[in-house]
């Protein structure tokens, strides 16, 4: 499975991380705006290359978003105009109910799964990336009935071999 990773920082360089380390993913692209974390995120073996969005978002079966919500909300869609029909999107943003309602009428809402994973430091960039920062944390995944079946349960299957615990959620109620 093809893997992109758009924000290299403490979320999507630990996700990275644990994604390698477990063998969920055969191939890593990073996309990441910060020049500086794009080189940090190479170096640190974090993920494969650096791409652009588009071409690291062309073959991509798993699309995982890591970016402040302010620039979650122009990504996304970009992301869904981009995708194929096959392509899992999920994002790690802190807040949903905005996320959601940015892409409710999206030809390709089903794609997206929306999560959010209880987890963190105080530290940032792909130097903060950590082994075991998901472990015995709880996910929430909301408005779950928006997505597709199939992309769902990746997700899960992602979220739980995190070693995380899943809650489920409206945006509503999450935010």
């Amino acid at each position: 499975m093809k893997t992109t990773i758009i924000g290299l920082g403490l979320i999507g360089g630990s996700l990275a991380k644990e994604l390698r380390k477990m063998k969920f993913t055969t191939e890593l692209v990073g996309v990441d705006v910060n020049e500086k974390h794009a080189q940090q995120a190479i170096k640190l073996g974090l993920v494969d290359r650096m791409e652009t969005m588009e071409k690291a978002l062309s073959n991509a079966d798993l699309v995982i978003i890591a970016i402040p919500v302010d620039k979650e909300l122009e990504v996304l869609p970009e992301v869904l105009d981009t995708i194929n029909a096959n392509t899992t999107v999920t994002d790690m943003g802190s807040t949903k109910k905005e996320i959601n309602e940015k892409v409710k009428n999206h030809i390709n809402r089903k794609n997206f799964v929306a999560a959010h994973p209880m987890s963190g430091t105080e530290n940032s960039g792909p130097t903060a990336a950590l082994e075991g920062l998901f472990r015995g944390k709880i996910a929430i995944i909301c408005d779950q009935e928006e997505s597709g079946p199939q992309h769902l349960a990746l997700v899960e299957k992602m979220l739980q071999g995190l070693g995380m615990d899943i809650a489920y959620m409206s945006s509503d109620e999450q935010d």
